[in-house]
């Protein structure tokens, strides 16, 4: 099976912009400017031309910090999300091998064994109402008829639990076989 899953796409972009906004902090801000300046005190047709650049030097602090704490979030948020895919890919095998497991319980019961047992009790009762046993092997067949009765009802309910169950991690309803 190859499903898309999308868990918590918010929290993983919000991660990663701060990831990016921490790398963005970690360069220095370059400054410029232009600037004319009248001196009074001297010859009024004193001018000066003024221009500055700002370089930070990025010694000290380079955000690195920030950057790495950034950083490991973002590798948290993946391996939660890888984690997550892991988990319902496992849900998702499980849940199908129930149901598969229970439909072929359903067929057997249903095709082999509860004809087989209605033929051992109508035997047994035939053989009774002429004479040939007992009534005990009697109860013997309808108790074990009764035995596989219960079996196909208890294998029925569990193929409807497992068919819901994997309907509902696969959001979609599911085509099953409902005898």
């Amino acid at each position: 099976w190859n499903f898309a899953i999308n868990i918590n796409k918010k929290t993983s972009a919000k991660t990663r912009a701060r990831y990016e906004m921490a790398k963005a902090n970690g360069v220095p801000d370059i400054t410029a400017g232009v600037a004319l300046r009248h001196f009074p005190d001297a010859d009024p047709d004193d001018i000066a031309a003024l221009v500055e650049l700002s370089v930070p030097l990025a010694v000290i602090d380079r955000n690195q910090g920030r950057i790495l704490e950034a950083r490991y979030k973002l590798a948290k948020v993946r391996a939660m999300k890888q984690s997550e895919d892991a988990s319902l890919r496992a849900d998702l095998a499980a849940a199908h091998a129930r149901l598969a497991s229970s439909v072929f319980a359903v067929r057997t019961l249903r095709d082999e064994a509860l004809p087989s047992a209605r033929s051992a009790f109508q035997a047994a009762k035939d053989a009774f109402e002429n004479g040939k046993t007992d009534y005990l092997n009697v109860l013997d067949a309808e108790r074990t008829l009764v035995d596989v009765e219960r079996q196909l009802i208890d294998a029925r309910a569990s193929r409807q639990a497992s068919a819901a169950r994997l309907e509902g991690l696969l959001a979609t309803p599911l085509e099953v076989i409902r005898k």
